[in-house]
């Protein structure tokens, strides 16, 4: 298949660096890695100001569907509109595509990457 000749990425390296820290018998370690904040004794804590934004969202969440592999066609469509303007010739002649991303695993920047690397136009 076309996939067969993609070979495996490396593996992330701020996950290595968690990996890393979890297995430093050090007292004194400190994790820079990105993830949350701490309290003192290492536990995740969460910021007062998110707590209170999840639960606005899970007060006006009227379902716990999938949103598809494309995402929100709403949130897609919105977000388009933000970007180029609801009349923008680029819309209105269906010149652009959108999916919705998580941004945490920079995953738009991934997927440019591979189309760079491994689709030929």
């Amino acid at each position: 298949s076309h996939w067969a000749k993609i070979p495996m990425g490396p593996p992330d390296a701020i996950l290595g660096l968690n990996e890393a820290f979890a297995k430093d018998p050090n007292p004194m370690k400190i994790n820079l890695g990105a993830g949350a904040y701490r309290d003192d004794n290492g536990k995740p804590w969460v910021l007062p100001t998110i707590k209170k934004a999840e639960k606005i969202v899970l007060e006006n969440t009227k379902d716990h569907e999938y949103a598809g592999i494309a995402g929100i066609k709403q949130f897609n469509d919105l977000s388009v509109e933000f970007a180029y303007g609801k009349d923008s010739p680029a819309l209105t002649e269906k010149r652009v595509a959108a999916v919705q991303a998580i941004s945490g695993t920079g995953a738009c920047r991934v997927l440019g990457h591979f189309f760079n690397r491994f689709v030929q136009t």
